[in-house]
């Protein structure tokens, strides 16, 4: 059975009224008798309403996030691990997550609307941050508290968490300029979230620092998943300068681009190099596996968690960024170049024709064995 405060006021032999004070933290209760209570509580496990609480506080002890599952983003793997960061860390408040989806930006709008008008969830934590983000200006009109995974134009004005993923492509770009590589494709992820500009910039930062030679960077957007990869990578692979390395703002393109590699009867990592980012399980199993920059997602959700608990409790709490770095798993999608661009357009067509002909010869043998 539920243990009640009446229950700790039979225990301790003092009246109900002094065992909800002393909860409460009234300055009229002796702090030896709130000792007492606190004590008492934490042995028969007393837990108090969450629903009187609410009464008392105005508060829902409940925070919001809204996801659309229609975005190619929805079902990735690192979403349960956010959404356990964040569950884990506002649950020593004594919170919950309220987890909702909207079927289109507007609803998403809306949503957040009306879950704090209706006093549903106390603030927001909004993943995925985009330019001129119509989450942030709702919220903002309702003054309520909120925290971004990621980042935005007015970071001054808000409390946010992100991985620093302009240096992650800064790096993965020398690292391939390191390995000999002056042809480069960058496959930019959704052109309106701002993490796409942040990992772009990261590329062309990359080149910029690079001086000894000239580099030649294409740049594409929205190749957000493993068949966006394939079509463009196949595509760029038989153009007369195809790129010698990728740079992917996200891993589901960049085991596209794998894919495409192998497609060509080429080998990853030695005739073409790949880096990705975010660290999905799917990489580890790739052939060759991704190098790539993996992302603590449930660090992030925790993270998340406590800046907004700082923001919903703490009276003046100043908003706060936090910068982190992903760590670089080295597999063997990406090493020294083999070819320049002119020579692995050559052999790309000389295979071509190769296996063309091996094709060929195997049809008339076949033939010929049948006659």
């Amino acid at each position: 059975m539920k243990v009640t405060i009446q229950d700790l006021a039979d225990h301790l032999g003092i009246s109900k009224g002094t065992v909800s004070r002393a909860l409460r933290g009234y300055a009229d209760v002796s702090a030896s008798t709130v000792a007492r209570v606190q004590q008492a509580a934490k042995k028969l496990g007393y837990q108090p309403s969450a629903v009187a609480q609410g009464i008392k506080t105005g508060l829902a002890r409940s925070v919001g996030l809204i996801l659309l599952p229609k975005s190619r983003a929805a079902s990735r793997p690192f979403l349960m691990q956010f959404i356990n960061g964040i569950s884990t860390s506002i649950a020593k408040q004594g919170y919950t997550l309220t987890v909702a989806t909207a079927q289109s930006d507007a609803e998403m709008v809306e949503l957040h609307r009306d879950l704090f008008v209706q006093r549903k969830v106390d603030g927001f934590i909004l993943p995925r941050t985009m330019h001129d983000d119509p989450r942030i200006q709702i919220l903002d009109q309702l003054k309520a508290p909120l925290v971004l995974y990621g980042q935005t134009e007015n970071l001054t004005q808000y409390s946010w968490f992100d991985i620093n993923q302009v240096e992650c492509f800064r790096r993965a770009t020398a690292r391939l300029l390191a390995f000999g590589h002056r042809h480069l494709a960058f496959l930019g992820g959704d052109a309106p979230l701002f993490y796409n500009s942040l990992r772009r910039k990261g590329v062309e930062l990359g080149i910029q620092e690079f001086e000894r030679e000239e580099v030649q960077l294409q740049i594409f957007e929205n190749i957000t998943t493993v068949p966006d990869g394939l079509e463009c990578t196949i595509r760029l692979l038989k153009s007369p300068q195809p790129p010698t390395g990728f740079l992917c703002a996200l891993d589901l393109s960049a085991l596209g681009v794998i894919r495409a590699i192998k497609q060509l009867e080429l080998i990853p990592g030695e005739h073409v190099s790949v880096i990705g980012y975010e660290g999905i399980p799917e990489g580890d199993f790739s052939e060759p596996g991704l190098t790539t920059f993996e992302v603590d997602q449930y660090e992030a959700g925790f993270q998340c968690g406590v800046k907004l608990m700082q923001l919903i409790h703490e009276k003046g709490a100043k908003v706060s960024g936090t910068l982190t770095m992903a760590v670089l798993l080295e597999r063997g999608s990406d090493g020294p170049v083999r070819f320049n661009s002119t020579e692995l357009a050559t052999f790309i067509r000389n295979r071509k024709r190769l296996l063309s002909s091996q094709e060929k010869l195997h049809r008339m043998t076949e033939k010929s064995l049948r006659n």
